[in-house]
């Protein structure tokens, strides 16, 4: 079975890259997905020998970029990030390589507080017209455009492959720090108050003759008796499907735009969330859409080892066989909570027929089950 893994910058930046690279050639790590464009977050790292809290600021870079390419949404280079980054990247790239592990990309596109709060007009929008303190629309052009730039000049750093994060239409769930909500039921509450409605988004839609503001209202409704606990009215069901598969369709033009940018030199692998039941579809994510314009895809991640085959069939409910599909395995808690389980994960995917898989993630898993990863 291949084994990757996803590490940070300051993993090896902390360690040495060559102590680091021969860790996980011992271990059997083939490849890496290192953090080239990264959110805001507070992080424990509990076996660095630097430090052990990481307090990371939002969408830092480390991958050279010209700044002339950009307007109000650009790169910000990662004060960690000492030096040139051009060298840094480069060196990773050719220390990694003497060790026979590849490096690849792992950049988090429109999802970042700085994003947000430096084009506050181009965030997510919510049914009330709040505004995202965190995310930024794809319907946007501006948003289209900083994402495409960053990604061409991410393809030319020298990396393998660049694996996705966030190139979607960010829920309501996934926000900021100190996220507070007082209900149980958050799949409804995601999916109700998760739809963005901003005015890139109703006009994408009028233009498809979908009735946006009629939506917007009747999802409103809804919404207001979900929180007051209370039966909740109908909505359009095929009015919410065609805004659906219009959002799926913008996703699907973005990756298209993107091959054409970069061609096949860099191969491109979309990140599909899908912990805990998430359809990456209700984000604007059609993996059935993508297959042509991408490499294959990372399915991120069973609640534990024991779910794993019905994991695997919401993948092949998905995706057609053939596609090559890297299947995740998060080393920390909830879904991983003793060394053990590490070769339980294996053992499941390789009975559904899994033969790649992807750690996460180097930096913040407990040393007991990063051993046992290099042990299976």
């Amino acid at each position: 079975m291949k084994k990757e893994l996803f590490i940070y910058p300051w993993d090896v930046m902390d360690e040495g890259a060559d102590v680091l690279a021969s860790r996980l050639e011992a271990w059997g790590v083939e490849s890496v997905s290192l953090a080239l464009l990264y959110h805001s977050g507070r992080l424990l790292l509990p076996h660095d020998p630097t430090r052990r809290v990481l307090q990371h600021g939002s969408s830092r870079s480390y991958f050279p970029f010209d700044s002339k390419r950009y307007g109000r949404l650009h790169p910000r280079k990662a004060e960690l990030l000492q030096g040139d980054a051009a060298e840094f990247v480069g060196r990773i790239v050719k220390v990694f390589s003497g060790y026979h592990i590849r490096v690849c990309a792992w950049v988090v596109l429109f999802h970042g507080r700085r994003l947000a709060a430096d084009a506050p007009e181009l965030a997510i929008e919510n049914i009330w017209g709040e505004p995202s303190a965190y995310s930024i629309c794809p319907s946007q052009e501006e948003v289209f455009d900083y994402g495409l730039n960053v990604l061409e000049e991410v393809a030319a750093s020298g990396v393998e492959e660049m694996h996705l994060e966030s190139v979607d239409y960010a829920g309501f769930l996934h926000g900021a720090h100190h996220e507070m909500q007082a209900y149980a039921d958050a799949d409804t509450l995601n999916s109700l108050a998760g739809l963005c409605f901003c005015p890139a988004c109703v006009r994408n839609a009028e233009r498809e003759g979908i009735d946006a503001k009629k939506l917007q209202s009747q999802l409103k409704k809804r919404a207001q008796a979900f929180l007051d606990l209370k039966t909740m009215p109908q909505v359009d069901q095929e009015l919410l499907k065609q805004y659906y598969s219009m959002r799926c369709g913008r996703i699907s033009e973005f990756y298209r735009k993107l091959r054409g940018r970069i061609g096949e030199k860099v191969k491109v692998k979309p990140i599909l969330w899908m912990t805990d039941g998430a359809d990456p579809r209700s984000s604007g994510v059609d993996p059935s859409q993508l297959i042509s314009q991408t490499d294959g895809m990372l399915c991120l991640y069973p609640r534990n080892p024991e779910d794993v085959p019905n994991f695997v069939r919401r993948i092949r409910g998905m995706l057609p066989e053939q596609v090559p599909v890297t299947a995740g395995i998060r080393l920390m808690a909830p879904n991983t909570l003793h060394p053990h389980q590490v070769e339980e994960y294996l053992e499941q995917y390789r009975k559904q027929g899994i033969e790649d898989v992807i750690f996460y993630n180097y930096g913040m898993a407990p040393e007991p089950f990063l051993e046992a990863m290099g042990k299976v």
